[in-house]
């Protein structure tokens, strides 16, 4: 790996991902995680197509990223590992971009006045 970018901190702050490049000049990333030290660098995804901006679930189980495949942007959801990859939005063109997660908070029910 040549050069780095896009990097996200796990929730727990042991481990990174990020975007590698093979090259200065490769257009085209594959999403990786390291520990926070920078040992145990592992490709999470191949570098087959353009792949960046990846975000951590609040659980630090799994990592969502957007990836261009055919001008088609999509995001996709992996877990820390690498498996179970699977695409969770779909667009044309560039419209799916920018992953984020919900907080792991319970939301408040919504309350109504009763009906008279």
């Amino acid at each position: 790996m040549s050069q780095a970018s896009d990097p996200a901190w796990s929730p727990n702050g042991s481990k990174i991902a990020f975007v590698g490049y093979p090259s200065r000049l490769s257009e085209t990333g594959s999403i990786m995680v390291a520990n926070a030290d920078g040992s145990g660098t592992q490709h999470i995804t191949a570098a087959a197509r353009p792949e960046s901006q990846p975000a951590w679930s609040p659980g630090g189980q799994r990592i969502a990223f957007t990836r261009v495949t055919g001008g088609k942007s999509t995001i996709v959801v992996a877990r820390a590992d690498g498996s179970g990859e699977r695409v969770a939005v779909g667009a044309r063109g560039y419209g799916a971009v920018d992953p984020a997660w919900r907080p792991a908070v319970l939301l408040p029910k919504a309350r109504r006045a009763a009906c008279s």
